[in-house]
């Protein structure tokens, strides 16, 4: 129950964020996605660092591995990796294909989709309540900035405005297409050590999800007429959003 309610409330804010844009002048857009991208970076700094990676170093720590060979840093370096490659490769190759700008709008829904399955996953999976809790707060924080982006750049590249709410839809059930696949997982494990084991691979996949959003690059709008933000509160909402993730680790 607490795992569908979750769905829809990502669902919900998923749409909330990506359709505010709409409504709001450009200044006002910027400056909102400028502040919310960094605050949603440190919530996902904080919650990878402080909450998923612990937690999977438990996972396999409670099952009988034959070396120490530090199994579980190694698959979250590599998902940071794998995430660059696809990102770099679809940079390049996508721009090419077609002069329009709005290929690049859905070049970033695909990208952000992905993330979005691998966070959604990543909570799916999960079977405690602190776990859920914690990457359901660090999902939320991000959502509607991702869907934010995304929206102010689909205005930016001229995209129909059927084809912007056909995207922010798709896009708002990503999270919860995660959370399917890893409550299937859930469901076919049989014995303990498989379950840790698998719970514990997600959970390093998905710190390298976050900690690659949190500290490869913020989101970015072509042609933002305001990138000379304050970068005072630009850290400051950095640091609020870690803080926030070290206090909620603290309660549950």
């Amino acid at each position: 129950m607490l795992k569908i309610i979750a769905a829809a409330t990502i669902i919900l804010v998923a749409l909330i964020g990506g359709l505010v844009p709409l409504l709001l002048n450009r200044g006002t857009a910027w400056r909102t996605l400028h502040f919310g991208d960094y605050f949603s970076r440190g919530v996902f700094l904080g919650a990878g660092l402080i909450h998923l990676l612990p937690d999977a170093l438990n996972d396999f720590q409670s099952i009988p591995l034959s070396t120490p060979y530090p199994l579980l840093f190694i698959i979250c370096a590599l998902s940071i990796f794998a995430i660059q490659i696809i990102e770099q490769g679809a940079g390049h190759i996508a721009p090419n294909h077609n002069n329009s700008n709005s290929w690049l709008s859905y070049l970033l829904a695909v990208i952000l989709s992905i993330h979005s399955i691998i966070a959604g996953a990543a909570l799916g999976i999960g079977n405690s309540m602190s776990h859920i809790l914690i990457i359901f707060f660090a999902i939320i924080a991000h959502k509607w900035a991702a869907a934010f982006a995304l929206c102010v750049n689909m205005q930016k590249s001229n995209v129909p405005r059927r084809v912007v709410f056909s995207i922010i839809g798709l896009f708002s059930l990503m999270t919860p297409l995660g959370i399917l696949i890893g409550s299937g997982f859930n469901h076919f494990i049989d014995t303990h050590d498989t379950a840790m084991f698998i719970q514990g691979t997600f959970g390093a996949i998905a710190a390298g999800t976050f900690i690659y959003i949190a500290t490869f690059k913020p989101i970015k709008v072509k042609d933002d007429p305001y990138q000379n933000h304050s970068p005072i509160l630009s850290t400051l909402s950095f640091g609020v959003g870690i803080g926030l993730m070290a206090l909620i680790s603290a309660w549950v």
